[in-house]
């Protein structure tokens, strides 16, 4: 569908999209290296660069769970030497998120019609907020997932208007990028195409499918090639689920979920279902509504199997990710309710367009800031437009575009300067960086499990750390090994990470170094400054970190510990929760 209200489709959209990025990754989802994911994927893409990079670490066995051709793509260049990598991966995230709001705009106006809907869409969505399912609905770095995001959304967006074979086609390619995030919209428009055959037509839909599933054969091979022998049989292992509630209930297990995460998905549905009073054209609506049925009901189905009867791979499948769609959907729904409701020029559509507001942005990045212009704004508007309402799409544009320059401004202000180097605190990369030219390539360092990516600059090997948890969905037999080694690093359950680590003796890390110990390798120790001093060679000190260099002579014999612990916990103490950082807990 195309409104003559949509405006010129190519000089409008790419503005308001390019508009939206800038805002965006420079100022209020402020880019970030070397954080969150980056933390594992960084070293793992490294790894492809240079193959002698990380051989002593225990999770580089697990880089082929990463199921995804992007990274070996990624890599050719960088190992070339045609560009950095932090150059490589700030490109591709603009890259990326231009291109997301650029379709998000384009379903808008194919549901539409309307410019002003398409950028109050934006308006929504540029305010990046997690709902449930621990992925932010725009993430603040790069990884395959973000890559594969603009191919989707483009994906429905060609599904709607009818081009079902560019529709499948873009789901393919996406598949090859990131099969997890590809999965929830091949069941949603996998849902919205079966009711609607006789609309697409049978020999359409049939060759459709086949094309994809074409497309995603080499992944699938791949990831039943390298399909660990312990995820088969049709219940999880417990012990499995068991560490899967401890390190990641918030993908998981909603009766692990604080009552925030309830709220802020019921306001968002609230708000979606409300807005259905004003849909598009019916065939548009019945396609959004299957789709959105169908995610819906994989949360449904995805809850009450890992809460009941875990399966492995709909454990793995994670369905409370797709929540960033159901987002995006209810942004573009909601927008074209407010819009409706305030060109009544009533202080009834304006409080109805609030709530709604509030639906969509609540808990977001700064949102109280933005729901509180938005509705002066709309106040604005309607007084100076009186009955003839907010249809001058003229206004909206220059309005929205205005507060967030605004708030994009403030944010950018209020932060440390720009980079898109590595974001870490500055001692720790301090002591990666000596690590780096200090060390031997295959040296392991030995790290206070609550403080995360050490592997970035060092390009070193580490015994664990918070963060390795996460491969645990793909390999439950690395899960098991992984807290093992957390065990070894001073874990309790009546202890925060902190204390665990501290709480440790030099009996401890020299039972760890016998466990590391290989010839022409030396194990270090990294620990805060706040610690007692240790009996050990000092390397290295900084004012947040000492360095030691780690014994590996002395025990007595039969004092190594190679077993794992015959208990899993059964879920985080809070103390130990509340130390951890939301970095840490991505």
């Amino acid at each position: 569908m195309n409104d003559r209200r949509a405006g010129n489709p190519r000089w409008g959209s790419a503005t308001a999209a390019l508009l939206c990025t800038a805002v965006s990754v420079f100022a209020i989802n402020r880019y970030r290296y070397g954080l969150y994911d980056h933390v594992i994927e960084v070293p793992f893409l490294k790894s492809l660069v240079d193959p002698l990079l990380y051989r002593s670490d225990y999770i580089l066995p697990e880089r082929v769970r990463f199921v995804s051709a992007f990274w070996h793509l990624l890599a050719l260049p960088v190992r070339e030497g045609w560009i950095s990598l932090p150059v490589l991966l700030f490109a591709c995230h603009l890259i990326a998120v231009f291109f997301t709001f650029l379709a998000l705009y384009r379903i808008a106006i194919a549901l539409f019609g309307r410019r002003d809907v398409a950028v109050l869409s934006l308006y929504f969505v540029l305010f990046s907020k997690s709902i449930i399912g621990g992925v932010p609905t725009l993430d603040l770095a790069f990884y395959p997932r973000v890559a594969a995001l603009p191919l989707l959304l483009f994906a429905i967006d060609a599904f709607l208007r009818g081009a079902y074979l560019r529709s499948w086609v873009l789901q393919g390619i996406a598949f090859l990028v990131h099969p997890l995030t590809d999965i929830y919209v091949i069941l949603g428009l996998l849902a919205a195409a079966i009711p609607a055959v006789d609309r697409i037509g049978r020999r359409r839909l049939l060759g459709g499918l086949a094309v994809l599933a074409l497309l995603t054969t080499p992944i699938v091979v791949w990831r039943h090639l390298h399909l660990p022998a312990s995820v088969t049989g049709l219940l999880a292992d417990p012990e499995w689920v068991a560490l899967l509630r401890f390190r990641s209930p918030q993908n998981l297990f909603p009766r692990d979920w604080p009552l925030a995460y309830f709220l802020r998905v019921g306001l968002l549905l609230a708000a979606f279902a409300w807005s259905f009073r004003h849909p598009p054209a019916r065939p548009l609506h019945r396609t959004v509504a299957w789709f959105t049925g169908a995610l819906l009901a994989s949360w449904l189905v995805g809850g009450f199997l890992a809460e009941v009867a875990p399966v492995p791979l709909v454990l793995q499948l994670q369905f409370f990710r797709s929540s960033t769609f159901v987002f995006f959907l209810a942004a573009i729904y909601v927008a074209h309710a407010i819009l409706m409701e305030l060109e009544r020029a009533t202080t009834r559509g304006v409080v109805i367009a609030a709530a709604l507001a509030t639906g969509v942005l609540y808990d977001a990045a700064i949102w109280k800031y933005a729901l509180a212009c938005l509705t002066m704004l709309a106040v604005g508007i309607v007084v100076l437009r009186g009955p003839a309402g907010v249809r001058g799409s003229a206004l909206w544009s220059a309005g929205l575009a205005a507060i967030a320059l605004t708030l994009g401004a403030g944010v950018f202000a209020r932060k440390d300067p720009f980079t898109i180097g590595v974001t870490q605190p500055a001692p720790w990369l301090d002591v990666q960086r000596w690590a780096a030219r200090s060390s031997g390539i295959d040296d392991v360092f030995v790290v206070p499990p609550q403080s995360v990516g050490f592997r970035v600059e060092s390009e070193r090997a580490i015994y664990g750390d918070w963060k390795d948890g996460t491969m645990m969905f793909f390999d439950p037999d690395f899960g098991r090994e992984w807290m093992r080694r957390m065990r070894s690093l001073g874990y309790r359950e009546d202890r925060t990470w902190e204390e665990g680590f501290a709480a440790l003796s030099e009996q401890d890390f020299r039972r760890i170094a016998e466990e590391l110990a290989a010839p022409g390798r030396t194990v270090y120790l990294v620990t805060p400054r706040g610690r007692p001093a240790l009996r050990f060679s000092v390397v290295f000190r900084n004012e947040g970190y000492a360095v030691y260099r780690l014994p590996l002579q002395g025990l007595p014999p039969g004092a190594m510990r190679s077993d794992p612990p015959p208990t899993v916990p059964r879920h985080p103490s809070r103390s130990s929760t509340r130390s951890t950082s939301r970095a840490t807990r991505a």
